[in-house]
């Protein structure tokens, strides 16, 4: 029997064979862009964020756990 090393965090944090990184790694990167530039011109013009509440953040915040329970909840009822 073949038993490889266990890698380390790192090891692991940096492994590219078999992970999504390459798939996703240009859209990660245009939301901290966009991020960025919304925190750029929040910093210059504080004036256009006075009117934003924080409320319909925590509504889709709320909904989106409530959905991602109910999908592993699903995923559990599967495996059993």
């Amino acid at each position: 029997m073949i038993v490889q090393p266990t890698p380390g965090v790192l090891g692991l944090f940096f492994t590219l064979k078999g992970s999504i990184v390459r798939r996703i790694a240009t859209r990660c990167l245009m939301i901290a862009i966009l991020a960025s530039l919304i925190v750029l011109i929040e910093s210059r013009h504080p004036e256009y964020f006075l009117h934003v509440s924080a409320t319909p953040f925590t509504l889709l915040g709320l909904s989106l756990s409530i959905f991602m329970n109910f999908r592993n909840n699903a995923w559990r009822r599967q495996k059993l």
